[in-house]
């Protein structure tokens, strides 16, 4: 049976925490953080599906990220942390530090 709310193109939080699965605290947090797209009408907030869905496809894990991004430099200064943590623990000593 088809869920009445499928068709709507404007939702209110109970209708996007319902479409994402998520709770509605969490969909404030969003709101506060401006990390999700949407619209106060009055003291309502109102999402549209079409934005929302845009937002989604944007937030998509697996999309590669610029090279000069805080998140490479993080996962790059691990790695070498890693790296050199090893050879330091097969060589005994910290010669031969890679970098990225």
């Amino acid at each position: 049976m088809e869920n009445k709310n499928d068709n709507k193109q404007v939702m209110d939080i109970k209708e996007l925490s319902q479409y994402l699965g998520i709770g509605k605290s969490t969909i404030y947090n969003l709101i506060r953080q401006k990390k999700i797209p949407a619209s106060k009408i009055g003291k309502q907030y109102r999402f549209s599906r079409d934005i929302v869905d845009s937002w989604l496809k944007d937030k998509i894990i697996t999309k590669k990220e610029s090279s000069g991004s805080k998140t490479n430099i993080w996962f790059c200064s691990l790695a070498v942390f890693i790296i050199n943590s090893s050879n330091f623990i097969k060589e005994g000593q910290n010669n031969g530090r890679k970098s990225c």
